[in-house]
């Protein structure tokens, strides 16, 4: 799945985004490690950033369903959260193959929810 969002900073040297997925009143943890996510990030020049992985395997992934997602910017030794998190976007899961309660994947606009800045 694709998670899409805006920012015009530069992220400085030991920081990363942590993209954060959960469902209802969960806890807001990071999908992956954000240090190893951080390799797979594709900044655009428009200040688009995109990253690509499976929602399925992700921490806090739990099945089909409805979930939030949203992106913060963390320090990555020690870990610590830097900045506040994007507003949350919602995300509709189904796992591939599963059965299907209609959702499929991807956010609202069927690119993983795509927007949310986080200046």
């Amino acid at each position: 799945m694709v998670f899409r969002w805006r920012w015009s900073g530069q992220l400085a040297e030991n920081q990363s985004f942590e993209i954060r997925l959960w469902r209802g009143t969960d806890p807001h943890y990071g999908a992956y490690d954000a240090k190893e996510l951080l390799k797979y990030v594709i900044r655009h020049p428009d200040g688009l950033y995109e990253l690509s992985f499976d929602v399925g395997s992700a921490y806090g992934a739990k099945g089909d369903g409805e979930y939030n997602w949203t992106v913060a910017i963390v320090q990555l030794d020690p870990y610590s959260s830097i900045s506040p998190e994007a507003a949350p976007r919602k995300l509709n899961f189904a796992i591939p193959g599963g059965p299907s309660k209609g959702n499929s994947g991807g956010g609202s606009d069927g690119g993983g929810g795509g927007g949310g800045g986080i200046d």
